[in-house]
This record gives C-alpha cells, structure tokens and sequence, in this order.
C-alpha cells in the first residue's frame, strides 16, 4: 500500500477502526496487512539462560538453578530466574550495599508481577527457588545463632495499617528490628480489588513500601511506626484477570508500573518430573553462602565507565519507551530498574563494579518486560489507532508551522480550518497533546486573548 501523500488521504486510510456501534470498519480490512495480529508469547533472550558463541552465561548463580528447576519438570525458566531475583533482593535487604544515584539510593528491591495462563504452573517455578534459600537459612542458623531469617509470607495483603502494623519498628518487645519482608502473593487480582475500595490505603502503602518510604500508622489502637522498610513482592496474575481488574487509577498513580510485569508460559508436558540432584542442590546453596558472605561485608557498588557510556547511549530511549500512552506509563520506571538489575547481577558475581555486562544483561529482562507488557495490554486495535495518532500529530505540526509562519497565530479552529473540517475533534486533541508531550515539546500552548465576550483562544506555537 502506497503512502498517503495529503492528510485527508492519510486520515481516509487510517480512519477509526472501530466504529461507534463496536462492528469493525473497512479502513481494518485495508490495513490488515500492515498489522501483524498474530502474536507468540513472549520469552527472554536466550543469552540469559543458554550458551552463545563459547560465552558462559551470567550469573551463573541464576542459570545454575534454572538448568536445575528446569531439567526434568514443568517450571518457565523465566519465572524460575525472576523468582532467583526476587528471593535474592529480599534476603539482602537494604543496609549492605550502597549504591549512589544522583541523590538518593537505588536499593535491590524489585516488585515483580508474572502473568501467566490459569494452570500455567506459576506456582511451580519457585518450588526449588523455596527450596534452595530455606537450605540456606537452616545452613546459616547452625553457623551463626544470631543469624535473622527472612521474613517471608503468602498473600495476606489486606489493609495497608495492617500491613505497616506488621512491620513495625521494636517498641518494649513488641514489633521487629529487621525489615526485610518477602511477600508471595498468588491471587493478586484480590490486591487489585481491595486497593480499588474507596477509603482503602493498601495501594499507598504498596506504593511507599516499594520506595522504601518510612510509613506511619495512626490508626488508634495500632498506632505504629515502620523505619527504613524492604519489602520485595512476587505476585502471580492470570492475563484475564489483570485485563479485568486494573484500573486507569492503579496505572495513574503508579501502583501498577511500580512492577516489572513479566508473561510467562508452560513450555512443555512432564508426566513424571524428578526431583533436582541433591548435590547439585548443595552446591547451589553453598555458592549463595559466599555471595552473602561478599554482602555482609559491607560493599559500596561502582559504575564502571563502558557502564556509564552505554547507558548515556540508551537512556533517552529507555527514558521514552515506544508503544501506547498505557504501555509508556507502565515502563516508565525502565531506568531504575536497568540500574536495579545491573546492580543485583553485579553483586551475585561478588563484585562492586557495575559494568557493560551486567547493563547488557539487564536489558535482557528489561526487553522481555516490554514485549510482556505490549502482549498483555496492546490489542491490535489499539496498535492501528496509535500509530494513526503519531502520524497525524506529524501532519498537525506541519500545519501549525505553515500557518504560524502565514499568520503568526495560530487557534485550534485554524488547524480544522486547514484540515477542512476532516478530522474529528478527539483525534484533534489526541494528536495535540502527542506534540505536547514529546520531550522535548514539539509545539507550546498559550491562553490567547478574549474577544467579543467569548472565550479566550488556545493559541499554538511550534517549537522549534
């Protein structure tokens, strides 16, 4: 199909494809073969788990458990490894390492949302994950009588006083003085629902607790106070129910892009799944001794320079995912979380300096995140209308710039003027507030004068 060349033949082609009664439009069968609406689950890249061109994976302190859930069973390696991450960063907690952004801290606490089909064995891929820290805290507590295990709980997320309550700093006995906290919550459709109850403050505090926000509780016969928090979350979803119960609010005012949203599948049928070597195991479990050992130190961590370069590169495409303005809003925290990441990798190999291979690992689940989020959320309708936005936008520059350069003013009732009156006014808008909000801006809006007793003009301005 040969590009338009007039926006009214541009607008002719990509009219709405959905009309107002819900049937599909002509303009969706015209552009059936632009829009591929056939769409594999998506999965990591192999470099996370497989070996490429003679290059080890890393760390290996993943892969390890991963080869191990995954040899002879139905576990997804992805969650397998996002379930390594999650259990790691809670069990570091936040006072060990140091890690300076700007001006506060990135700390190793991820929240983590896998989406998956009911019966997609979800569950299944943090079995030996369980398995492997509980080996670790049982290990520690016969080396060390003052070692602290984790607290680790199911689901439970009920209220966000009971939940500060819970966590409360040690006042004559009563509360506790270490704050890491795992939570585990398999049915996080009931989160969704109870943060969307009027009064409710669980998603406020959800939202603090993954900032590690001092949080206080005054409520009157639990008042409490709960300082320096890390709290780590593993939250299992089907696809239907997320699509169902989230809420343009819990997107909004950040709940929802607080979390690396992951799509995970069962990849293959194992009648009879074998337990993994109990030597191997052991090893796993010894090799995370060491790494707590390295963390326990007390390590300040370092960004390497090809770091620092790479990143400089990518960041203004990290800082401005492409897609949707729902799918722009749930990455939008893509940039801490590369860091995040990097971090975690770094410190899994026992190492302070951060450095490009452990960036180009991060990218790795930070790409997976983004393919899971578009397959989630991005229909294909949604796709067709989004790209026709974008490139309206363009033409309504053009316009602005032509007709600011003619008159030097221009109202929103000269841009449908030179349109002649073609292009319907919520698109209008769409497409204004896309050149609004680019970064830089494209065009600047201002209050014109009010003439005649009427209402003051918006007046538009390219930036140039």
């Amino acid at each position: 199909m040969s590009k338009p060349t007039s926006v009214n033949e541009t607008w002719a082609t990509l009219a709405p494809v959905i009309d107002a009664h819900g049937k599909q439009s002509k303009a969706k069968e015209q552009n059936a073969n632009t829009f591929d609406v056939v769409r594999p689950p998506p999965r990591i890249g192999k470099e996370a788990f497989e070996c490429n061109n003679g290059v080890t994976p890393y760390p290996s302190f993943i892969t390890d458990i991963v080869q191990l859930a995954c040899h002879n069973s139905e576990a997804s390696p992805e969650a397998v490894a996002l379930n390594v991450v999650v259990f790691f960063s809670a069990l570091v907690g936040r006072e060990k390492l140091i890690y300076k952004w700007g001006d506060t801290f990135i700390d190793a606490r991820p929240s983590v949302l896998i989406v998956g089909k009911s019966g997609s064995n979800k569950g299944i891929s943090e079995h030996l994950v369980k398995r492997i820290f509980s080996d670790f805290e049982e290990l520690m507590k016969k080396r060390d009588k003052d070692f602290m295990p984790l607290d680790t709980r199911s689901g439970g997320l009920n209220s966000g006083e009971g939940l500060i309550h819970s966590l409360r700093d040690e006042v004559e006995g009563e509360g506790v003085n270490d704050k890491r906290a795992l939570i585990i919550e398999p049915e996080f459709s009931k989160v969704l629902a109870v943060s969307g109850r009027e009064g409710t403050t669980l998603s406020a505090t959800l939202r603090n607790f993954h900032d590690g926000i001092d949080q206080r509780n005054t409520t009157r016969n639990a008042a409490s106070e709960c300082t320096k928090p890390h709290l780590v979350m593993m939250c299992h979803i089907t696809k239907e129910e997320l699509l169902k119960k989230i809420k343009s609010d819990d997107i909004a005012n950040g709940l929802i892009n607080r979390f690396m949203i992951f799509h995970t599948s069962q990849i293959k049928d194992v009648a009879n799944p074998t337990p993994a070597p109990k030597d191997q195991v052991q090893a796993v479990v010894n090799h995370l001794v060491e790494i707590m050992d390295f963390v326990n130190e007390g390590q300040t961590m370092i960004e390497a320079d090809d770091f620092l370069a790479k990143f400089d590169s990518i960041y203004s495409e990290l800082r401005h995912p492409k897609g949707t303005l729902q799918t722009q809003q749930l990455l939008a925290r893509r940039c801490k979380y590369v860091r995040m990441l990097s971090m975690i990798f770094a410190v899994m190999e026992k190492q302070t300096l951060i450095n490009e291979k452990h960036l180009n690992m991060a990218l790795i689940y930070v790409k997976y995140w983004g393919e899971s989020v578009s397959y989630i959320f991005d229909s294909e309708v949604q796709t067709v209308q989004h790209e026709k936005i974008k490139e309206l936008s363009q033409k309504v520059l053009d316009a602005i710039i032509e007709i600011h350069n003619e008159s030097g003013r221009c109202t929103k009732t000269d841009i449908a003027r030179y349109f002649n009156s073609n292009v319907p006014s919520k698109e209008m808008n769409a497409a204004l507030s896309v050149l609004l909000e680019t970064v830089p801006p494209k065009i600047k809006q201002e209050k014109g004068v009010r003439t005649n007793g009427g209402v003051a003009p918006k007046l538009y301005e390219p930036v140039l």
